[in-house]
């Protein structure tokens, strides 16, 4: 009931919602498809064909097994974040990375593989059981895999009234070609993907086969199994000495009664878990606590599970003990609601109080941004029940332009340390402890450091990108650079499949123009009738671009614009490239001189290459 004027979009009194955002929507001419990285999973039921001359004038039977075993796999790579492209007769097509990306794709796809073989082998044992009184019962199943990444156009399309998504690529057929060589229980994987998941698991070199369709022959490895180490992989902590020492500082504080909450702020890769690695191995005096919020589908409050058991082990008081021991099984049903919430809070604020007696209590969530709004309102009640002398510091990361956890006032003291990227110095130094002490020739070192921003994980990957090419520094004598390594542009992609898909497109634009963009350019360039000043304003809070001028603007990492360049068809591209040509001519019409080499380049793109040299001469006869 309180007065408001007509433009206001919140209530003065309350803070309700008077007007909601209209959604923006992008015209039909947006685009639907789109070059993506691509895991290929393509698994075979081995014996197939024996399968159905065995089931002979029982053929229900046969199609019972069958659709048990596929649906089975079916939940299997959803589980792990994958698509199911299709079926074909006795195989199964799945996809890591289209048409929804995450940063693991490689490791999710394998991860998937190992599973298939343990579904499978599961049901055939049940199966067994069940027949073991018929002497004719069917042959054993058994499962075998191939697996390939590699870059694939991916797209939706409608076929008989229905839409289906789909890709192709070499990726496809090459993880079709492996499967058809594996034996039965076998995971025969491309070398693309051994080398982005290296880290994860144990492989054995199968030799190199020669693949139909393929010229020469290519490197097949045998999956072994995950290694045992893989939850210590993680860059080394460069040059994070100050946000050392502050962390260390809120923990003295939050020992003497005085308790903390510390957020940690930063792009993908620029060190987060890296800096709370290094923290957590300080807090030697402390009950330290973690939970990371999944990048796959998990259960509700999954990092909160993990935390309210290492609450619980460490609670001495049989009350206490109880009560985090109730909070832990509350999360676990999500019917409960505010309930269940306020049960778990309360109990896990009562465990907290007790471990405190003796030990400060640090609790670490990390990768809020994905996290449930269950983990997060937890998060907010749990915030609030602590007293002002309670040993207790909570630490959380999150990404940069991602939504801030606690945006209220809270009587607990509040630190936010935002992640900068390494110094060219820093990153140097990065390179070298990578490479164990050996240093790279200059050349690669400064490109590396241009390409990088500073950012460690991208240092590492292109480090470690330049060492296994070794041809690399002869072909930096023409022209061209090292690529994208596939560990960055999956994190990247992911990154912008996340965001609306306006501010996608405009991202795509601008990607077109340069690294650096001048927002008139882009509104006269839209083709795909989106409200481009509002997305560059919600591009720019997102971290991924930054302003530079009054209307001028620059993506904040040359990697960016790479990925984002990369994923457009390529007949999107020369349009674009065309329109941005044309716009530069009628908006700069006395500039063309000075214009020219960019012009030129936009023409050439677009695949008008007379236009391209017609702009150089032009421009070179007014220079005389």
């Amino acid at each position: 009931g309180a007065a408001n004027n007509a433009r206001a979009r919140r209530c003065g009194g309350c803070g309700r919602v008077l007007v909601a955002d209209a959604p923006v929507t992008p015209s039909a001419r947006a685009p639907r498809d789109s070059r993506r990285i691509v895991t290929v999973v393509f698994a075979d039921i081995v014996g197939y064909t024996g399968l159905v001359e065995s089931s002979g004038d029982r053929p229900e039977r046969l199609r019972d097994v069958m659709n048990e075993c596929f649906d089975a796999l079916a939940a299997v790579v959803v589980t792990h974040g994958g698509t199911v492209e299709k079926f074909i007769g006795d195989a199964v097509c799945a996809l890591f990375g289209a048409p929804v990306v995450h940063e693991d794709d490689p490791v999710r796809a394998l991860q998937c593989s190992i599973e298939m073989q343990q579904t499978v082998a599961n049901l055939e044992r049940r199966r067994l059981e069940r027949e073991k009184a018929d002497a004719d019962g069917l042959p054993a199943l058994a499962l075998r895999i191939g697996v390939s990444t590699g870059e694939v156009v991916g797209g939706t399309a409608e076929r008989a009234g229905q839409e289906h998504y789909s890709v192709t690529g070499d990726a496809v057929n090459t993880a079709s070609r492996l499967q058809g060589l594996g034996e039965a229980g076998q995971i025969l994987v491309a070398a693309s993907t051994e080398r982005l998941s290296r880290h994860a698991f144990l492989f054995e070199s199968a030799g190199e086969v020669k693949l139909k369709g393929k010229r020469a022959a290519v490197p097949v490895f045998l999956l072994r199994g995950i290694r045992p180490d893989e939850g210590n992989s993680g860059h080394a902590l460069i040059d994070r000495r100050t946000e050392l020492e502050h962390l260390d500082y809120c923990l003295n504080l939050a020992a003497e009664a005085s308790p903390q909450l510390v957020e940690i702020v930063g792009d993908a890769g620029v060190g987060k878990s890296a800096l709370v690695n290094a923290f957590a191995d300080h807090a030697e005096t402390a009950v330290v606590v973690r939970g990371i919020c999944p990048p796959m589908a998990a259960g509700a409050l999954d990092a909160f599970q993990r935390i309210a058991s290492g609450l619980a082990s460490a609670v001495e008081n049989p009350e206490a003990r109880s009560a985090a021991l109730e909070a832990l099984a509350s999360g676990v049903s999500p019917t409960e609601g505010d309930v269940g919430l306020d049960t778990m809070a309360h109990g896990l604020h009562l465990a907290i109080r007790d471990i405190s007696l003796r030990w400060p209590v640090v609790i670490i969530v990390e990768d809020v941004q994905r996290a449930d709004p269950d983990t997060l309102e937890l998060v907010r009640r749990l915030v609030e029940l602590i007293s002002p002398a309670e040993r207790l510091m909570i630490l959380w990361t999150r990404r940069t332009g991602e939504e801030m956890l606690l945006d209220g006032d809270y009587a607990t003291s509040l630190t936010r340390l935002v992640l900068k990227p390494l110094s060219e110095t820093d990153t140097r130094l990065l390179m070298t402890t990578v490479l164990d002490g050996s240093e790279l020739p200059e050349e690669l070192q400064d490109l590396i450091v241009e390409r990088s921003g500073g950012n460690p994980l991208y240092v590492e990957a292109l480090t470690t990108t330049v060492v296994e090419d070794g041809d690399l520094l002869r072909r930096m004598e023409r022209p061209g650079q090292v690529e994208v390594p596939g560990t960055v542009q999956g994190l990247i992609q992911a990154r912008l499949d996340s965001i609306p898909e306006n501010e996608r497109l405009v991202l795509q634009e601008a990607a077109v123009v340069g690294r650096e963009f001048d927002a008139a350019l882009l509104r006269r360039v839209d083709l795909f009738g989106v409200d481009v000043e509002s997305c560059l304003a919600a591009l720019a809070r997102r971290g991924l671009i930054e302003p530079v001028g009054e209307s001028t603007y620059r993506f904040g990492h040359v990697l960016t614009q790479e990925v984002a360049y990369d994923t457009m068809l390529q007949g999107l591209r020369q349009e674009l490239h065309r329109e941005v040509a044309d716009a530069l001519v009628e908006m700069s019409p006395d500039r063309m001189s000075e214009l020219a080499p960019a012009l030129a380049d936009h023409y050439a793109k677009a695949g008008d290459t007379d236009r391209a040299v017609e702009v150089l001469v032009q421009a070179g006869q007014g220079e005389q």
